[in-house]
């Protein structure tokens, strides 16, 4: 496989900091944790939990505008994004432009949810890596950055380190086997719950990317079931959002956030996915249009969009497939030609001409590097530069044969304490400990025990 130097430079720049962040943080808070779970009880262990999470929401957050930077000023990607508005123009100019520069501002738009209160994302699976790229849009809603939890393939959580990870992000990992996902599932957002964590849960409703086969095999489906056949997006699956929106509740959910991802190739028929990263081949523009619809039943002053999700299940599921022939048609018209944006006049034409779009004007922008600062928040790339240089600063002056192996042993134990167990959401979180099941409480048993026998005596 063809490897560049800037492509290695880019992953290295995301995989060694990681790897020593897992070292310092992630491995110590993971053990303690199970230390007081299995000795103390769930009880003890609560606090501890809110106090990890926190700063995990934190770490990720982090975690994103790092992968921007990589992206984005090694790599040379573009990042382009369309807000759409029912309202109209003027009302999209009032409510998510930034003040200062007239440009559409995501963070007002993707907002945190309220506390406890979850939001819904959906989009478009056009690739392996689409997660990666939503990243780069993510760290632009500093609000909502720290709440996202991705629905990802369950065989994802298995990568030594980055799985174990994202399972600490509290990530949501399906089997694809409805019977078995929808416990694990429901015990999942119980968890969200009892923490009191305010959640965005993001999906994608066609439950794989847009390759060849997927595409026929999706066709083959929709002509079965009278629906539609698409060409640039899936037939969406909706048992799997349907059940997810039972668990979280519907009283709690605030707004259906949908997103739509292009991309602009490095040359004809070079979709990206994992390769891409090194071999030179990475998507030279990453695209998003994005609008927002308030889910029905919750109140009209959480949302700022006039937009409304119906909140009855067949209506629901109408809407969900509505949304991907919208895609559909919009992505047609986007790849028509080498893609430079989301048109205006196109995406008008698709959902409505009273419709407000506005796109972000790269070409007002200074310097990469600027538009990357002034998008994710200064104080937000301050705190990843902090967090991260210090980190491959130390790993380039410390790389030592005894370093090395005490890495390994911790690796080691980390990987056997969680695939013993079934990963690590399952060691932390799904099962649970009761009191006489403690360390502590089989202690206190063992010395009772030997009292009892010395009394007898």
């Amino acid at each position: 496989m063809k490897v560049t130097l800037v492509g290695l430079l880019a992953v290295l720049a995301i995989v060694i900091p990681s790897y020593v962040w897992h070292i310092i943080a992630y491995t110590w808070q993971m053990l303690l944790a199970v230390l007081l779970k299995y000795t103390f009880g769930e009880k003890f262990a609560h606090h501890m939990y809110i106090a990890i999470i926190r700063f995990q929401d934190f770490l990720m957050h982090m975690f994103f505008i790092l992968v921007c930077c990589s992206l984005e000023l090694v790599l040379g990607t573009k990042v382009e994004y369309t807000i759409v508005d029912e309202a109209g123009q003027q009302h999209l100019d009032a409510n998510y432009l930034n003040r200062s520069t007239g440009q559409p501002d995501l963070s007002k738009l993707l907002r945190s949810p309220s506390k406890g209160k979850a939001k819904i994302i959906i989009m478009n699976h056009h690739t392996r890596v689409d997660w990666m790229y939503l990243f780069l849009f993510v760290s632009r809603a500093h609000g909502l950055a720290p709440t996202l939890r991705i629905v990802l393939k369950e065989s994802l959580k298995k990568i030594p380190v980055v799985g174990y990870g994202m399972e600490l992000f509290r990530y949501l990992f399906l089997s694809r086997s409805w019977e078995k996902d929808q416990s694990y599932l429901r015990d999942m957002i119980q968890f969200y719950k009892d923490t009191n964590d305010t959640v965005s849960i993001f999906i994608f409703p066609e439950g794989t990317d847009l390759s060849k086969s997927n595409i026929e095999k999706s066709n083959a489906y929709a002509v079965k079931q009278g629906l539609p056949q698409f060409y640039h997006v899936l037939t969406p699956r909706t048992t799997g959002i349907v059940g997810l929106m039972e668990f979280v509740g519907e009283e709690n959910v605030e707004e259906i956030i949908d997103l739509t991802l292009g991309y602009t190739y490095a040359g004809p028929g070079l979709r990206p996915d994992e390769p891409s990263l090194v071999n030179g081949n990475q998507p030279r523009a990453v695209h998003l249009l994005a609008q927002v619809f308030r889910y029905a039943k919750a109140d009209p002053s959480v949302s700022t969009s006039v937009s409304v999700a119906p909140d009855e299940k067949e209506a629901f599921v109408q809407f969900i497939h509505d949304r991907f022939a919208v895609k559909e048609q919009l992505l047609s018209r986007f790849y028509q030609t080498n893609p430079v944006g989301f048109d205006t006049a196109d995406v008008k034409a698709v959902v409505g001409e009273k419709y407000g779009v506005k796109s972000f004007d790269r070409s007002r922008t200074s310097s990469p590097f600027v538009n990357l600062v002034e998008q994710v928040g200064v104080i937000y790339f301050l705190y990843c530069l902090a967090l991260f240089v210090p980190v491959l600063i130390y790993a380039a002056t410390h790389i030592t044969l005894c370093n090395l192996l005490f890495v390994a042993a911790q690796l080691a134990l980390t990987f056997w304490l969680v695939n013993s167990h079934g990963g690590m959401q399952q060691l932390l979180i799904l099962r649970k400990v009761k009191d006489n099941e403690t360390y502590w409480a089989r202690i206190q048993k063992k010395l009772n025990e030997g009292k009892k026998k010395k009394a007898k005596k």
